[in-house]
């Protein structure tokens, strides 16, 4: 099992890789409100998580694309799904990345909740 920073200061850096805009939304609103998570980036697709995590293409300027400690990766999307990043994954060094594998039933039981958490968050 991998652990993940010790450092009770530091903010952990969290990448979203999930093609439902939708389900971006509610997941960076519910980073937004946990204290030490901190939204990295967000990539629409398998490749542009590989692209991401890789420093290719776009994602180069380490400064402005910094590696996540946490990986929120949706299993289902196009242009390589969830498992060919998993995949990848195991043929890189990313020994101190949390990788959390996201179903879109696991998501549906998610949206309820933060939408909530949404409402609250707008009534304030």
């Amino acid at each position: 099992m991998k652990v993940m920073k010790t450092d009770d200061t530091e903010n952990y850096l969290v990448l979203v890789a999930d093609d439902s805009e939708d389900d971006r939304l509610l997941m960076k609103q519910a980073l937004r409100r946990a204290k030490r998570l901190e939204l990295a980036g967000e990539v629409t697709n398998g490749r542009e998580a590989i692209a991401y995590l890789s420093g290719h293409a776009d994602f180069g300027d380490r400064e402005k694309f910094p590696l996540p400690d946490l990986l929120l990766l949706d299993l289902k999307m196009p242009h390589k799904d969830g498992f060919e990043v998993l995949q990848w994954l195991q043929s890189e060094s990313l020994d101190n990345m949390t990788v959390v594998a996201l179903e879109e039933r696991l998501i549906q039981t998610m949206r309820a909740p933060l939408k909530k958490l949404q409402s609250v968050q707008l009534a304030m």
